[in-house]
């Protein structure tokens, strides 16, 4: 019974052992995941449009998903979205408007020292709603993630979970806005093969200076040469203005990028209705400064093709710097977006419109066929944008009396004027100057004018009877009845008539009783 009882003794004693191993086993397959060093970090750029936060994993785990609190004052988003992944992520994964992110953002090997943290750039983009001078703020935090294993991550560092050690401010000022117009100096007509050049013209139409002080302000231009079109040069129209063109590696100003569906490739973005090539060119501004409400102009030289000539293709190009629809132009990008259609001033199209250049004349609202006052108003608008200084108030003939006293641009095809010194009695007429007029195309304007373009002047004047009373007459000459003192209207006389009639019939009457 003792040998018995020893052999149980050590038969258990097994037991315990083989199952202690199978539970460090089991434990050792199923641990959970080592908790991983979570940061963020904030920014806020493009003038206080873009709010920006970069969520890197400092530690040796993965993540799938960080939960984000996005505080903000004085600001209005109108996109949130991850941008673009930095060192050595792979993964952007995506964002809800919550600010809850998921995807797979790796840690850092620790035995490594190349090893780069992985992050990732998330931004709001957005308009301040504050006054000039006034403060916008944000403070991102990370509130809580979840590690691969679907366990909690407990953050061993909590302490850099919020943005820039408490957020970040910026006090609004004016802000610049970069602009981009185009013609082309090219006139007659265009065929493949032809030699090609446009004027664009680079402006700074917000409110505030563009400062370039930072290598990476400096402005720069990038197009897309259409399929069979030939980029040759770009020249600078004024040498000794503010704005030079730059150099790139010693090729001049510009450089080709390579292929437009190649690019769109890369970016994960569906270019798929533009063909051709990708140029880039650079820009220096002299004293880092673009002041506002100034304009640069250079000149694009390119051959153009078959679908150029005839009008079915464009040559599309955007001016990037750091004001705010740069800001939207590259978001649009970094999320898979069509940059080119995003509805922004920095973006031109260069297009070949040879149709005819047709002015539209119509009387302002309230303005009749004739006036009584010498003050006509015409509004006038035309099929196709114009070149604006090729249409001034001299290009608008006045006949039959009567000159333009007023001349105001309402947009890029449409004005408004008014005639004053008409001759009373007479009509006049508007036309414009043949040959004068100029659209983007550099299509100059014919003969041809469309809608209503007279107006007669009839002025009421005063005028006598010869008694001392008065009355009006017109540049017409229908003369008005003078006054007599004596008012009579038509319903006084129907009355006395029917009253009339009515005292005939009852004398007859009455006299036909007494014959009785």
């Amino acid at each position: 019974m003792k040998k018995y009882k020893k052999g149980l003794t050590s038969i258990l004693a097994m037991l315990v052992v083989t199952l202690g191993m199978q539970a460090g086993f089991v434990s050792g397959a199923f641990a959970a995941d080592t908790p991983t060093d979570l940061t963020v970090s904030s920014y806020i750029t493009n003038y206080g449009r873009t709010l920006e936060f970069h969520v890197c994993n400092a530690g040796p785990t993965p993540v799938t998903s960080v939960t984000l609190d996005l505080p903000y004052t004085n600001y209005t988003p109108t996109d949130l979205s991850v941008l673009t992944a930095m060192g050595n992520a792979q993964d952007i994964g995506s964002i809800t408007d919550q600010g809850i992110w998921s995807g797979i953002l790796g840690g850092q090997d620790p035995n490594d020292i190349n090893d780069q943290q992985e992050c990732l750039k998330i931004v709001f983009i957005g308009n301040p709603t504050t006054n000039i001078g006034s403060v916008i703020t944000f403070n991102p935090s990370i509130t809580s993630s979840m590690l691969e294993d679907s366990s909690a991550n407990i953050d061993p560092n909590p302490s850099n979970n919020d943005g820039s050690d408490g957020g970040v401010q910026y006090s609004v000022i004016a802000d610049p806005d970069l602009a981009l117009s185009t013609r082309l100096l090219t006139s007659g007509t265009i065929s493949a093969g032809a030699n090609v050049s446009y004027e664009i013209t680079l402006s700074n139409i917000g409110s505030g200076d563009y400062d370039a002080t930072s290598s990476d302000n400096e402005p720069g231009f990038y197009f897309i040469m259409p399929a069979g079109a030939n980029y040759t040069s770009l020249t600078d129209l004024n040498t000794g203005d503010n704005l030079s063109l730059g150099d790139i590696g010693g090729n001049g100003p510009c450089e080709n990028f390579g292929d437009v569906q190649a690019i769109g490739s890369y970016f994960n973005i569906d270019l798929s209705k533009y063909s051709g090539y990708v140029m880039h060119c650079a820009f220096d501004l002299v004293d880092n400064t673009f002041a506002s409400n100034t304009s640069f102009s250079f000149q694009l030289n390119m051959s153009a093709s078959d679908s150029f000539a005839s009008g079915d293709t464009e040559v599309v190009g955007v001016a990037v710097g750091n004001d705010g629809d740069t800001g939207k132009f590259f978001f649009a990008e970094f999320t898979g977006k069509d940059f080119f259609a995003v509805p922004i001033n920095n973006i031109m199209h260069l297009t070949y419109d040879a149709s005819a250049l047709v002015p539209t004349f119509t009387p302002c609202a309230g303005q009749g066929e004739v006036t009584t006052v010498d003050d006509a108003c015409f509004d006038i608008s035309f099929n196709k944008e114009i070149y604006g200084p090729s249409f001034t108030s001299d290009k608008v003939i006045v006949t039959g009396g009567g000159h333009v006293s007023s001349f105001a641009q309402n947009s890029s095809n449409s004005w408004t004027v008014h005639v004053t010194g008409m001759t009373l009695g007479g009509t006049t007429t508007l036309t414009i100057d043949p040959s004068t007029v100029e659209d983007l195309s550099a299509v100059q304007n014919g003969t041809q004018v469309l809608g209503i373009n007279t107006i007669r002047f009839a002025a009421v004047t005063a005028s006598t009877d010869g008694s001392g009373n008065t009355g009006t007459v017109n540049s017409a000459g229908i003369t008005t009845l003078p006054k007599t003192g004596k008012n009579i209207d038509l319903l006084t006389p129907l009355m006395l008539l029917i009253f009339g009639l009515g005292i005939s019939k009852f004398m007859a009457r009455k006299k036909e009783l007494i014959t009785i």
